[in-house]
C-alpha cells in the first residue's frame, strides 16, 4: 500500500520455524534509527562477539555441607567465570576449600583428590600487613584452598569472589593435559576482625582426567548461605 496502516498477525512470527543454532549469514531485520528508522537487515556475523553464558548456579540460605556444580566444563568452553556472590559458613574462622569434579565411569561425577593442587593466597590486612597462604608439601595438595580463617558474622558475609576456570586448547603446548587452573580476586574478614583482600590464589590441576565441575566448601563444618553462578565465556 502506499498510504495507510498494515497490520500483520503476530503468528507471523510465532508461527514459524524456530531455529536454535545461528549461522553467521543469518538475518535480523531492524529499523535504523540512524537513518529515519528505515528497515534494514543485520547479519549475525555483524553482531559483537564475546558474551557470558549462564550455565549454573545455586542460590541458598539453607545449610548444606558443600556447593557442588557438575558437568559446567566441558570442550564447549576454553574459559569460564564463577561470581561468588556470597558464601558463608556456619562455623568461624574455617577456610574456604574447593575440589574439581570428574566422571566416575558410571554415569555419575567424584571429586579429583589425587595430589596435583597449587594454591598461593596474598592477603592483605588492616594496617597494611600483607602475608602469603601456600600450599605446602612442595606445593601440592589434594584440594584448593581460596581463603583462611574466614569470619561468619553478620554484615561481614564470608567470602566473595569471581573466578576464572580455563581449560587447555589446541593453541597451548599442554593440550593433551586437562589441568585446570583457578584464579580470581576475593574479599571476606578473618576471624581476628581485620579484613582481608586476597589479591590472587592460582590454583592448578595438572592430571589426564577431564575436569568436568568444581565443588566449594569450608575446611569444617556447614555452608550457612551461599549465592554462586557459573558463565561460560564465548570469546
Amino acid at each position: 500500500l502506499s498510504a495507510g496502516t498494515v497490520t500483520l498477525p503476530t503468528s507471523i512470527i510465532t508461527g514459524a520455524s524456530e531455529k536454535t543454532t545461528l549461522v553467521d549469514a543469518d538475518k535480523f531485520l531492524i529499523a535504523d534509527s540512524a537513518d529515519s528508522n528505515a528497515f534494514k537487515h543485520v547479519q549475525k556475523s555483524n553482531l559483537p562477539s564475546g558474551a557470558l553464558v549462564s550455565l549454573d548456579s545455586s542460590d541458598s540460605t539453607t545449610n548444606v555441607p558443600n556447593v557442588v556444580f557438575d558437568n559446567v566444563f566441558s570442550d564447549t568452553y576454553s574459559r569460564y567465570i564463577i561470581y561468588i556472590d556470597t558464601f558463608l559458613g556456619a562455623s568461624d574462622g574455617e577456610s574456604v576449600y574447593f575440589k574439581f569434579r570428574k566422571s566416575d565411569g558410571s554415569g555419575g561425577y567424584t571429586d579429583e583428590t589425587r595430589t596435583g593442587y597449587v594454591y598461593n593466597v596474598r592477603h592483605i590486612r588492616g594496617g597494611g600487613n600483607v602475608y602469603n597462604d601456600s600450599a605446602t608439601s612442595g606445593g601440592a595438595q589434594t584440594f584448593g584452598r581460596l581463603s583462611g580463617g574466614v569470619k561468619n558474622s553478620t554484615g561481614e558475609h564470608g567470602l566473595k569472589a569471581v573466578l576464572n576456570v580455563y581449560r587447555p586448547s589446541t593453541r597451548q603446548s599442554q593440550a593433551t593435559m586437562t589441568y585446570v587452573t583457578c584464579d580470581g580476586t576475593y574479599r571476606s574478614y578473618s576471624n581476628d576482625d581485620s579484613m582481608s583482600v586476597i589479591l590472587s590464589s592460582a590454583c592448578n590441576n595438572y592430571h589426564t582426567d577431564s575436569m568436568l565441575g568444581i565443588k566449594f566448601y569450608y575446611s569444617s563444618g556447614d555452608v550457612d548461605d551461599h549465592k554462586i553462578r557459573v558463565y561460560g565465556v564465548i570469546t
